[in-house]
């Protein structure tokens, strides 16, 4: 790349061009976590933060900080379900250990597993509900729009 725009001869910044290389991961990230990928997901993850650490670069004042509140916001939506794919790797491993009850881990496995499945079937066919907006207004304007909401959250009882 040489630092140009294709639509003319507009030189581009380098903190635009971070600032698209970051939206680009976060957008090739997010197909795959909408269908449930747990790779996906954490790279759409990892994406919203790098890219919420460029914006200062890119905007400031009101505008900066509604841009890194709507990354925000996305990055949250997708912590509460790359923490039960976490938990779910967690019980993999004590599956290999001789003194930790398989009939546990089973039913850890089971809560874990349908608390992953309410978390991100919140949407139509069973789809995690991101959308991006476009660009608005000559910026990213709002770049990310969760529509999740956590309707239920893990609760540990005593039986």
């Amino acid at each position: 790349m040489n630092g140009y725009s294709t639509s003319g001869m507009k030189r581009t910044t380098p903190s635009e061009l971070l600032i698209r290389q970051r939206l680009t991961a976060v957008t090739r990230g997010l197909p795959g976590a909408r269908n449930g990928d747990v790779n996906s997901l954490h790279q759409a993850r990892v994406a919203t933060r790098r890219l919420r650490e460029a914006l200062p670069l890119f905007a400031d004042g009101s505008r900066g900080r509604k841009l890194e509140k709507a990354v925000r916001r996305l990055t949250r939506a997708l912590g509460p379900v790359r923490e039960l794919d976490v938990a779910l790797l967690t019980l993999d491993e004590f599956e290999g250990v001789d003194d930790v009850p398989r009939a546990a881990i089973a039913k850890l496995r089971q809560v874990v597993t349908e608390e992953r499945r309410l978390l991100h079937d919140t949407g139509e066919n069973g789809h995690l509900r991101l959308r991006l907006a476009g660009d608005r207004g000559g910026g990213f304007g709002h770049l990310v729009r969760p529509e999740m909401r956590c309707r239920h959250t893990m609760r540990p009882t005593m039986r």
